[in-house]
């Protein structure tokens, strides 16, 4: 009888090896990808999404959806008067917005896009990328002049006393400059700067940690007084389009393309992750909060194409 038990358990056990294990199937699929985190740093879902500028599903009805009073009035009024429109959107995807995405769960591969690396836009109508950096590190989106740079180009700006002042320039690329602060929250501060990079390129002198550096390249235009300050959490959205009927502002040359069928393009960046969280932090124990703004400023240089910053 011991036998006969030993022998059944060892059949079965052979039959076991034999078959192998079958893996379960989640039981729901992300629509984003899971980001490989590095240390201290800040990984950040790139989505723009390119659509007919007579779309209603992504135009007004879309706006219905996205919280744009989360930013303080002289923000706003500072950025509907550049053509801009600025607003965040936390959790699901609307429905609209969703089926036009159709977001993929494969993740990039690890190393795909690196710290201070450039998001260029594609032909495709929806482009995806994803961003890891360090806390202060900058990564540039390019917005203008993807293919090849803007022969010329006339760019009209409004200041906080409704002056405009006019500037036509050449040989340009579009660009927001982005960093990204963690808030000791789990979520992170994004920053976003519009830069345009014009003209041939020439060496200047840049100052740096107590001495002064040499670059050589395009000059540029830093319009500092635009920048996009937007508090995240993980999962958050911050949403950035065009105004509509402003020709020749910013919104516009960044967001619009001509065309015998005009389009218009929409920018999302997803919170995927900040690892840093300082709610468990034995550190922290008094209830001092960390601030984004104790790291460092980085900027990284970056050897990229011809036509890109």
């Amino acid at each position: 009888m011991r036998h006969a038990l030993i022998l059944t358990i060892v059949i079965l056990c052979a039959c076991a090896i034999g078959s192998g294990c079958t893996p379960l199937d989640p039981i729901r699929k992300s629509p984003l990808t899971m980001p490989v985190m590095v240390r201290d740093g800040i990984v950040l879902d790139v989505l723009v999404v390119r659509y007919p500028a007579d779309d209603k599903e992504l135009g007004e009805k879309l706006w219905k959806e996205i919280d744009e009073l989360r930013f303080p009035p002289d923000m706003r009024r500072r950025m509907t008067g550049n053509g801009l429109r600025v607003g965040l959107l936390n959790g699901t995807l609307p429905v609209a917005l969703e089926r036009k995405i159709q977001l993929t769960d494969k993740a990039p591969e690890a190393g795909a896009e690196d710290q201070g690396s450039k998001v260029e836009l594609a032909t495709k109508p929806v482009k995806q990328r994803t961003l890891r950096i360090q806390p202060g590190r900058r990564s540039n989106i390019l917005m203008l002049g993807e293919s090849q740079r803007v022969p010329e180009l006339s760019l009209l700006v409004i200041d906080d006393e409704a002056r405009v002042q006019g500037r036509t320039y050449r040989q340009v690329l579009g660009l927001f400059a982005t960093r990204a602060f963690p808030t000791g929250d789990g979520g992170a501060r994004i920053e976003l700067i519009p830069e345009l990079e014009h003209g041939t390129p020439e060496k200047r002198f840049v100052p740096g940690e107590g001495m002064f550096k040499v670059e050589f390249g395009p000059p540029k235009e830093v319009l500092q007084d635009l920048r996009i300050t937007a508090e995240l959490s993980p999962g958050e959205f911050l949403v950035v389009t065009s105004q509509p009927d402003r020709e020749g502002s910013l919104g516009h040359r960044f967001f619009t393309e001509a065309g015998e069928s005009p389009l218009k393009k929409l920018l999302l960046i997803r919170l995927a992750q900040a690892d840093f969280d300082d709610r468990f932090d034995k550190t922290n124990a008094t209830g001092a909060a960390s601030s984004g703004d104790d790291f460092k400023t980085i900027d990284a240089t970056v050897v990229t194409q011809e036509n890109s910053p």
